[in-house]
Formats: C-alpha cells, structure tokens, sequence
C-alpha cells in the first residue's frame, strides 16, 4: 500500500511541477516547495513519540532483555566478547 501511494505522489508531483513551472513561473514550483515543507515541519512539532510502559524487570515471562542481558559480557582476560 505505501508504495502504491508513493508512486502516486511521484506521478502527481511532476504533473503538478510541469504544470507550476510552465504556467505559473519557474520560481513558484521552489516557493510551493519551500511553502509545504514548512507546512509539515510545523505539524511535525506538535507531534510526541509514545514510549510504551515497560513491565517490571523481575518478570520473566515478558521476552524483554534486561539492561544486564543486553550489556556486552567481559572475559577473564578483559576482552569484550
């Protein structure tokens, strides 16, 4: 689906950019540009990540790694391995 849509916009982009530089000037496509991209800069301000609320470490059963799991084990001769 996503790259059905992406070819879509690829297709109608340059449609409309063609249409823009031929009609309006060759200026305007650029103005436009710059115009939507500040558009979706503002609107992705607004926006939060949501960070999921994670179970407590004594649980097993979750299939989490610990921080103590996930961190690099140290040989006897101080080598990362």
């Amino acid at each position: 689906m996503l790259q059905s849509v992406n070819s879509l916009a690829l297709i109608l982009s340059m449609l409309w950019g063609t249409y823009m530089f031929q009609t309006v000037s060759p200026q305007a496509v650029f103005a436009v540009s710059a115009g939507l991209l500040a558009l979706a800069v503002v609107l992705s301000v607004g926006t939060r990540h949501h960070h999921p609320v994670r179970e407590a470490a004594g649980s097993s059963d979750s299939g989490a790694e610990t921080p103590a799991e996930v961190a690099p084990m140290a040989s006897e001769s101080g080598q990362l391995t």
